[in-house]
């Protein structure tokens, strides 16, 4: 089927042999018409004027795109670049973490032996505040202390106590007490207590019999000399001598009694011992805690 040339538009036919088409947009010429050469032409890739043109026209759009696209790779390496120390300060902030982590945790673990030993440790310590205050408590068997009884300058305060011993009807020599003294000075600028240390704990036991025979022992029951007119009515109090730690457990179990309305709080053999009622169990008190057990 012949075809025309696109630039004379006359007749071009098979048979011819002075014909090229344009790879780009197909239209076939005649080779003196496009004035090529009839030698070394790669008809493959040539192209007509027109397009040739239009490939001309493109490549600054071309040239700026592809700037553009350079621009944007190498900004995209800067952003790989920054990613990738990005990653890497991540992954040192993860190795610290660890660390700190498994710092973290080993002080913990340490913190826990350590919260455990002092526990043990509190446990041992009250125990042998417990066993100091069981023996002190123990070499004090054998002593009561007097308290109430008028204190006068160089008193001889074994007289003292054998007075007292005599208002309660019992005789006590000097065989039988070991030795007696005034404690320290109270602050309330009443007559120091006597402490007194009996041979035997058997005259101890005696001497406190007497004394709850006799309830209402006062100062008016001892001899003139040794009686005080502004406290002639003054009640003496014997009871057993406790240690610090006991005396004071002694008034924290008066408070709760009161509060509590217990009805039974005595000492015996230096224990403090409570009892609700009539009918209720005696509580043995050793510490603060036992008293919330008295029912």
């Amino acid at each position: 089927m012949p075809s025309n040339c696109n630039k004379c538009k006359n007749n071009i036919t098979r048979l011819d042999n002075d014909k090229i088409n344009c790879t780009n947009c197909e239209m076939m010429f005649h080779t003196r018409c496009v004035n090529l050469p009839d030698v070394n032409i790669n008809k493959d890739i040539w192209k007509c004027e027109n397009c040739v043109i239009k490939v001309k026209s493109k490549e600054p759009i071309l040239d700026e795109i592809l700037k553009e696209l350079r621009l944007l790779r190498s900004e995209h390496a800067e952003v790989q670049k920054s990613l990738n120390l990005c990653y890497e300060k991540i992954e040192d902030c993860n190795l610290i973490l660890k660390k700190q982590e498994q710092t973290l945790v080993e002080h913990l673990e340490r913190i826990e032996l350590l919260e455990t030993n002092n526990s043990t440790l509190r446990k041992e310590n009250l125990e042998l505040k417990r066993q100091i205050n069981d023996l002190e408590q123990y070499s004090r068997t054998n002593c009561v202390e007097i308290s109430g009884v008028p204190e006068f300058k160089d008193e001889n305060t074994m007289s003292v106590v054998q007075a007292v011993g005599t208002a309660l009807g019992l005789n006590l020599d000097s065989y039988t007490i070991d030795t007696c003294h005034r404690l320290k000075k109270n602050f309330n600028n009443q007559p120091r207590n006597i402490i007194v240390k009996f041979v035997r704990r058997l005259d101890k036991e005696e001497f406190l019999r007497c004394r709850r025979i006799k309830r209402n022992l006062s100062v008016n029951d001892l001899p003139g000399d040794m009686r005080n007119p502004a406290n002639s009515n003054n009640t003496i109090y014997i009871n057993e001598s406790l240690t610090f730690y006991n005396r004071q457990l002694c008034a924290k179990a008066r408070a709760f009694k009161r509060e509590k309305n217990i009805k039974f709080l005595w000492i015996r053999n230096g224990k403090i011992l409570m009892r609700a009622n009539e009918n209720s169990k005696i509580f043995h008190i050793a510490s603060e805690t036992d008293l919330n057990d008295v029912h």
